[in-house]
């Protein structure tokens, strides 16, 4: 049996998702679009970016076992630690938020379909980004891909133009950004520090 036909069985294991998200988005999205609820697209999610995390704690800690002594690997343990569950929790929780924040603005457009729709997409579009965080600045740049991962997945899933999709993301993209600027200042500003 070939890999075309065992995939039209419904067979499609975490392997086959990574492959095809990264190689074939149109697929991938046609895929998963029947999937009911955000358990396989949370669960995808969430195995990437512990995988991630486990990594990013290695080498962490490989590189705080300098010649500081047992001081030095202690701090490296506990700032390695603190890695290790950020960086399974910051994607976690910002998938919830940019979903959160595309599901609005695809509503505002009048767009049908439910949460859990827009929550895969946003998800699925994550891991890369996750993954790649591994590596210095192809980390940064890979969101630039889960963006456009993103426009695929709605537009598949919800069945919308990419214009549409494209639309959501950018006021999405923009509104959260603009809320994190506001947040920062106001939180600097209590801490007493002059901006202007």
């Amino acid at each position: 049996m070939g890999e075309g036909d065992r995939l039209c069985m419904g067979e499609f294991d975490f392997w086959d998702r990574l492959k095809y998200l990264l190689t074939n988005p149109n697929k991938f999205f046609e895929r998963v679009k029947p999937e009911r609820g955000i358990g396989n697209s949370l669960l995808t999610l969430a195995v990437v970016a512990l995988f991630a995390s486990i990594m990013k704690f290695g080498m962490n800690m490989l590189a705080s076992s300098g010649s500081f002594g047992i001081f030095d690997n202690l701090l490296g343990y506990t700032g390695s630690t603190t890695i290790l569950a950020s960086n399974l929790l910051i994607p976690l929780f910002g998938s919830f938020v940019f979903a959160g924040a595309v599901h609005l603005s695809l509503m505002i457009i009048k767009v049908k379909g439910g949460f859990d729709e827009t929550y895969k997409a946003v998800a699925y579009s994550l891991v890369p980004t996750v993954l790649l965080s591994l590596i210095p600045i192809v980390g940064g740049l890979s969101i630039i891909y889960s963006l456009f991962l993103t426009i695929i997945g709605l537009s598949q899933i919800h069945g919308i133009s990419k214009g549409k999709a494209v639309l959501a993301c950018l006021v999405s993209t923009i509104v959260l950004l603009l809320m994190q600027i506001l947040i920062t200042l106001i939180l600097l500003s209590l801490f007493g520090f002059k901006y202007f």
